[in-house]
C-alpha cells in the first residue's frame, strides 16, 4: 500500500503551474490592492528539472494572511512565510519525505489583482541528488 502512496503524494506535493518560462512579476512597483486572503484555482507546470520521475498537477492555493504572516496551503502542503507591502512574498523551506528521497521546497512570487504567480525551488537529496522548479499561477475565485 505505501508504494501506491508514494507516487499520490508526490504528484500532490509537487504541484505548481507556469506557462513557458514565466517567473513571479518581482520588478513591478505597484501596490498589492486589499487581503488576498482566499483560493485561488492554481495551474501547476514544471519549468525545469535535473531529477528522475517528478509529476505536477493543479491543486487549489489557500492563502490567508495576519498582518504581514502569509500562509499558503497548496494540496496536502503548507508554507509560512512574509508578505511585503508590494505583494511580494517568499517562504520557508519545507521538508517532504518521499520515498528515499528529501525534498526541500521553498516559494517565492507575489499576490495582486487577485492573481497569484509563484515559483516553487526544490532540491531533493537522498535516493537522487538534484533540482527542479515548478510554477504556479492562479486567479482567486
Amino acid at each position: 500500500m505505501r508504494g501506491a502512496l508514494v507516487p499520490v503524494l508526490l504528484g500532490l506535493a509537487l504541484t505548481a503551474c507556469a506557462e513557458g518560462d514565466d517567473r513571479p512579476d518581482t520588478d513591478q512597483a505597484s501596490p498589492a490592492v486589499g487581503d488576498p486572503s482566499g483560493t485561488y484555482d492554481t495551474a501547476v507546470a514544471l519549468m525545469r528539472s535535473s531529477c528522475a520521475g517528478i509529476q505536477v498537477e493543479d491543486q487549489p492555493t489557500t492563502v490567508d494572511l495576519a498582518g504581514e504572516t502569509l500562509t499558503l496551503t497548496h494540496g496536502p502542503l503548507t508554507y509560512t512565510g512574509t508578505l511585503s507591502e508590494l505583494g511580494k512574498f517568499t517562504t520557508e523551506p519545507v521538508q517532504v519525505e518521499v520515498g528515499q528521497d528529501t525534498h526541500r521546497l521553498a516559494v517565492a512570487g507575489s499576490l495582486r489583482d487577485q492573481r497569484l504567480v509563484a515559483v516553487v525551488t526544490a532540491h531533493v537529496s537522498g535516493g537522487q541528488t538534484c533540482d527542479y522548479q515548478v510554477s504556479w499561477k492562479g486567479s482567486r475565485r
